[in-house]
């Protein structure tokens, strides 16, 4: 048994070294900003929940800094049609409307002819997170955007320039899943288990840097959301099996889940040959578990041992279709 802690201790000692040395300088490994292909959405721009077009000019800078989850804005009618109503004691925020309107002028000699001139208009949008729809926000944005991408046909041609190539036998593993992938929200990849989808960033957004490829931590991303979609009872059932109370965004047992999810993400990149060893990247982005595996070396046996039932759900998934890529 001694000899078995030693070999923990040092495998830890090891994580917690990556976490000190680089948790400071973890690296987000896309840009935040993508177009859909009508040129008139850009998913993390401010935009008008009805219209589903972006505030441009001026009035980015109205709505800039809004600590909103979702910059989807509308005004107090728009939200009534939508169902919901602009909860007591709001403030709206101020945009600007530049348009023109037709008029009649009279020349020199007298004769009126047609014109127009322009004009200024300012009006009062809310966010959703200021409404009674705000719990419903996830869900209306998605069916919106879904209403988007479904008049454009199939969603594979909905980012026609990708900064990163994708993998062939990796991306048939993801199918073979069955997990619903959509890539609409950019700079942000998560996963809903009220929707049960993953959010991707899309694939024009990701970067390498330092010698990994931007597909390099595109996939150790989308892995690591695929591990948080085992969670589920009917796949491999970790709700019950988190030692954590699992309430609330930043609690113990979120911050478990997000170590299982790490660790699994290095798991499966390893297994199927994507990377040899976990990233840097992965422990980067666990620098906050530092003082709990220091005070308790034990987690990290339990979260790896939950990343690797995760992952042989997802291998279960496979039914030999999938053909795992050789390690160089």
């Amino acid at each position: 048994m001694k000899n078995n802690d030693k070999k923990i201790q040092a495998v830890v000692d090891k994580i917690i070294s990556l976490m000190e040395n680089n948790g400071s300088t973890w690296y987000k490994p896309f840009s935040g900003y993508t177009r859909l292909p009508n040129n008139q959405f850009i998913s993390n721009q401010p935009f008008n929940l009805v219209s589903m077009k972006n505030y441009t000019g001026f009035n980015i800078f109205c709505l800039f800094g809004s600590a909103y989850k979702y910059p989807a804005y509308a005004t107090y009618k728009q939200f009534k049609e939508l169902g919901g109503n602009v909860n007591k004691g709001e403030t709206g925020h101020s945009v600007c409307y530049y348009g023109t309107a037709p008029t009649t002028k009279t020349d020199k000699d007298g004769k009126d002819y047609d014109s127009s001139y322009r004009f200024l208009k300012f009006y009062t949008v809310f966010n959703i997170a200021q409404t009674s729809l705000a719990d419903k926000a996830g869900e209306l944005i998605a069916k919106k955007l879904d209403k988007i991408e479904s008049q454009k046909g199939d969603q594979e041609n909905l980012y026609k320039k990708k900064s990163i190539p994708t993998i062939a036998d990796l991306e048939n593993f993801v199918k073979n899943t069955g997990a619903k992938i959509v890539h609409r929200d950019a700079g942000r990849c998560f996963y809903v288990p009220s929707l049960d989808y993953i959010n991707m960033s899309p694939l024009d957004t990701w970067k390498g840097k330092n010698g990994i490829t931007g597909t390099d931590f595109y996939y150790s991303t989308l892995f690591h959301e695929l591990i948080h979609w085992t969670k589920i009872e009917e796949r491999a059932n970790r709700t019950k099996n988190n030692p954590f109370d699992t309430t609330g965004f930043g609690s113990e047992g979120y911050a478990f889940e997000e170590l299982v999810a790490e660790i699994g993400s290095a798991i499966t990149c390893s297994m199927l040959g994507h990377t040899k060893v976990p990233m840097e990247n992965h422990a980067q982005y666990l620098a906050s578990w530092v003082k709990a595996l220091k005070d308790k070396p034990s987690l990290l046996m339990k979260a790896s041992a939950q990343a690797n039932t995760a992952f042989k759900f997802l291998m279960s998934t496979q039914e030999n279709k999938m053909i795992v890529r050789k390690v160089a």
